[in-house]
């Protein structure tokens, strides 16, 4: 059970991203939405950096409780997880693609999950009603936090050009 538990973490922390990512990219194609992805293309892997550092305090304080290294169920996807940090640090910030093909994982690994074979119908309902629940907190989460940073810039840019 610990082990589903900790892969619904994961699942609700970066399945999301891609569409959001592919989302904003599609925006992008019109005319009339340049003023909004202006905005939303810069700040798409902070958005990403940020949802890794929010991972990475759950995992410090799930750490913290338990204080063995063994409870990690999941450790190379926890590990990848992590590292999504790495898009907070300007050099990989401008690495909008590969923010894209890393978060990739956890959606290849939430579709697999949805799609794997189960015994009964029941059961079978009831799982991906969880994957699908899941799936929509991420998509909120990554887009409450793409909104709040791109508030954040618009500000910061307001306020330079108040002060210029």
């Amino acid at each position: 059970m610990e082990n589903y538990l900790q892969l619904l973490e994961i699942l609700a922390f970066f399945s999301g991203y891609p569409i959001i990512y592919l989302f904003v990219n599609y925006l992008n194609q019109f005319k009339g939405m340049q003023r909004f992805t202006h905005l939303a293309l810069p700040v798409l892997t902070y958005v990403y950096g940020l949802i890794g550092l929010l991972f990475l305090g759950l995992q410090l304080k799930n750490l913290s409780i338990s204080l063995n290294l063994a409870s990690f169920q999941h450790p190379y996807l926890v590990i990848w997880g992590i590292l999504s940090t790495l898009f907070l640090f300007p050099k990989f910030s401008k690495l909008r693609y590969f923010s894209f093909l890393h978060s990739l994982v956890f959606f290849v690994v939430l579709i697999s999950k949805i799609f794997s074979q189960h015994n009964n119908q029941e059961e079978r309902s009831q799982i991906v009603g969880n994957y699908m629940n899941i799936y929509s907190i991420s998509l909120a989460v990554n887009l409450v936090l793409l909104i709040l940073l791109m508030t954040v810039s618009f500000l910061r840019r307001k306020i330079k050009g108040w002060s210029a």
